[in-house]
């Protein structure tokens, strides 16, 4: 009985460390993904997760990985009625260059961080408020940030007159 129960316990070892090896999203990658999973309340979107999981390896919706399918590039998911937040997690990305969540219900202040990778932001028509952080002006990669409210907007544009080496779209929400 006892050799049985070592058995059983050494399988379920095995089976833990073998899932564990075959993950190869680089784990800063999934606790960014998971972390703003959880601030966007958790939408129903396919085989997203609050916690763990393989980003690349399951073909997670919206999500596009590197050749080596280690680490996040692409988050594309816009027109699908996320709720809640950004979180403060955007920056935890090690390698993402493009980020659309336009056309949702997201609320909220613009994140204060963002990944240094970062070339395409459109977080357009969406529920943000407040001012736009000053850490943008130090994100040398970024090339296009597309947003929706005119505050924003002005804010930045005359703060970045001078400094900025990106475009700033503003996208008008036509929804009545």
């Amino acid at each position: 009985m006892g050799v049985d129960r070592c058995i059983i316990y050494l399988v379920v070892l095995l089976e833990i460390l073998a899932c564990s090896l075959v993950t190869a999203t680089d784990l800063s990658d999934v606790i960014a993904i998971n972390n703003l999973y959880g601030a966007l309340k958790s939408p129903p979107l396919h085989g997203w997760r609050p916690s763990a999981g393989d980003p690349c390896g399951e073909s997670w919706q919206g999500v596009i990985c590197d050749a080596t399918n280690t680490h996040i590039m692409s988050i594309t998911v816009h027109g699908t009625n996320l709720g809640g937040e950004l979180g403060d997690s955007l920056g935890a990305f090690s390698s993402l260059q493009s980020i659309d969540l336009s056309n949702n219900a997201i609320r909220g202040s613009f994140p204060a961080y963002l990944p240094v990778t970062i070339i395409n932001l459109d977080l357009s028509c969406n529920f943000l408020s407040g001012q736009l952080p000053s850490s943008l002006a130090s994100l040398s990669s970024l090339r296009t940030l597309t947003i929706n409210s005119l505050g924003l907007y002005m804010f930045y544009k005359i703060y970045c007159y001078m400094t900025c080496k990106f475009s700033i779209t503003l996208a008008m929400d036509l929804r009545s």
